[in-house]
This record gives C-alpha cells, sequence and structure tokens, in this order.
C-alpha cells in the first residue's frame, strides 16, 4: 500500500523500500508488531504497551485480518483484569512515537497525562514548545506538510485536555448541588456554557470585546489603525526553503519571523510616537 502511495506522489519505490527498513532496524514497536503480521494466526494476540497513567497493565489487541481497517488515531486496549475492550487515550505517551513514526522513528515517547520517572514534568504547551524549537536535526522543517498536521493535532489536545477539565468541573458541580438539593440554574440547558478562561468562547469574545470599548470610552479614540502582513519572501524565511518547499512547508520559521517582525513594529511605536496610552491588536491567520 505504501508503495502505491508513493506512486501517486511522484515518490520512487526505493526511497519508501530504504525508510522502511530504516525504521524496522531503529523502531523497537516494529519487533513487537511483526508478530501480528502473519495471517495464519488462530486467535488474536496481545501487545502490551506498559503507560504510567494505567493503573493496571493494558494491551491492544490486534490482528492480521483486521489490521487493515484499523484507525490510526485509536488504540484498541484491554485491561488484563477487564473482558471488555477499550482504546488509549489519545494523550497517552505512546501516541506520539506510534503516530508519527517518521517523527520518532526510535520511539521517543510523547507527553501523558503523568510524570514519567526521571522526566522533568511539563505542561502540552512546554513539552510541545521544547521539542519545537529543540529541533537539531531539522526533522520538522524537512517534513513540512507532515510538522503542520502535526501541530494541528497537537493543539486539538490541549484543547481537549481544557475541555474534559471544564466538563468535569460543571458534573461535580451538579452533583454537589443535587446533594445538598439545590436548584440547579440551567436546569432545562444540558449544553455546557465555556467560561472566559477559555480563548475562543463566547464569554472570552463578549470579554475581549467589552475591554477595547472600555479602553476607548476611558482614553479617547484610538491615533493609529495599522495593519501588518507576514511576507512569505521575507529573507528570514526564504533562507530556511529546501529545494521544493514553500512558507508553508516551515510553520514554526514562518510563526517566529511573524513575532519578530510584530515585535519591531511594537517597539517603533513605543520609542517614536510618545507615552503609549493603550494598545489593541488582533492576529489572524487566513488561508
Amino acid at each position: 500500500m505504501l508503495e502505491r502511495k508513493a506512486i501517486q506522489f511522484g515518490t520512487h519505490a526505493s526511497v519508501v523500500q530504504a525508510i522502511k527498513n530504516d525504521v524496522r532496524d531503529v523502531n523497537p514497536y516494529v519487533a513487537h508488531l511483526q508478530h501480528f503480521h502473519s495471517p495464519d494466526l488462530p486467535h488474536p494476540r496481545i501487545l502490551e504497551l506498559k503507560d504510567y497513567s494505567s493503573p493496571a497493565d493494558f494491551a491492544a489487541i490486534m490482528h492480521a485480518s483486521n489490521s487493515t481497517t484499523i484507525n490510526p488515531r485509536s488504540i484498541l486496549i484491554r485491561c488484563c483484569c477487564s473482558q471488555q475492550p477499550d482504546f488509549i487515550n489519545i494523550l497517552s505517551h505512546h501516541y506520539e512515537p506510534l503516530h508519527y513514526v517518521l517523527f520518532f522513528p526510535h520511539a521517543e515517547i510523547g507527553w501523558g497525562a503523568s510524570p514519567i520517572p526521571d522526566v522533568p514534568h511539563m505542561s502540552q504547551h512546554q513539552w510541545y514548545r521544547s521539542r519545537l524549537l529543540a529541533d537539531n536535526n531539522d526533522r520538522f522543517s524537512t517534513f513540512g506538510r507532515l510538522c503542520c498536521e502535526y501541530l494541528v493535532d497537537m493543539y486539538s489536545h490541549t484543547e481537549e485536555q481544557k475541555l474534559a477539565y471544564i466538563a468535569r468541573e460543571r458534573r461535580f458541580h451538579e452533583h454537589e448541588l443535587h446533594n445538598n438539593q439545590l436548584p440547579l440554574e440551567d436546569e432545562f440547558e444540558p449544553t455546557i456554557k465555556l467560561p472566559a478562561s477559555f480563548v475562543g468562547s463566547h464569554a472570552w469574545t463578549s470579554e475581549q470585546a467589552a475591554d477595547a470599548m472600555a479602553l476607548g470610552q476611558k482614553f479617547g479614540k484610538p491615533t493609529f489603525f495599522m495593519t501588518m502582513t507576514f511576507n512569505p519572501d521575507w529573507p528570514e524565511v526564504r533562507s530556511h526553503l529546501l529545494p521544493g518547499q514553500t512558507a508553508f512547508d516551515i510553520p514554526i520559521v514562518v510563526a517566529r519571523t511573524f513575532k519578530n517582525h510584530l515585535e519591531k513594529v511594537l517597539r517603533l511605536l513605543h520609542t517614536c510616537f510618545g507615552e503609549k496610552k493603550y494598545l489593541i491588536k488582533v492576529i489572524e491567520f487566513q488561508k
């Protein structure tokens, strides 16, 4: 299947085979997954993937007859103490090395909800930022489009964690009210209202707009209304492009370059036009 995909994208089959051979030599997951390659297995086998966040060991259920239908974003698991299968949480330490094999061929563990022995505990943002900024082998700039997928995927992980926390707190609040026999404020509204602390929510947007109007009312109308647009032909961007790449393939360089130019504009406003009363800025992403 990989060979057919390579032909569609104009990649020589020898390149795909060389990558497969290299991954087979260095990736510790491959040795375990090869046991499930034979179609003559009479029964499903169990592959153990130890994770620090699980109270007991869990196992992935895989079989050669249905391996082609398994969604790569989901890893089917079954607790050793239970008969019912389940799925590994996408925030497991195993998700990143299993899903992004080209980025982590040596199966470097990813971020997980629980701490890892001998590894400093970091938040999701800190973990991903450290990986992206400490890219010594230029893997994220080499696999440009895959890097874009990785960034979107990991950002969605952080948003899912925030939403899950809000949902848990809401259920806990409702449980407390039920135990105290107090009426619920929105008994007939099952949906959860996102608080103003969640960036992008309706409450957050309303709060930002109210703050902006309050600043204008107190200090007067703004003196300047300026726009700044990213230029993909900036020398800082073009100097990092590999043959055949565009600015879309190096999103990390694009973001850091734009931030540097934005800071220059803000310093210019601060040094050339006197004391600043207030500043309102919005950063938009366009396709």
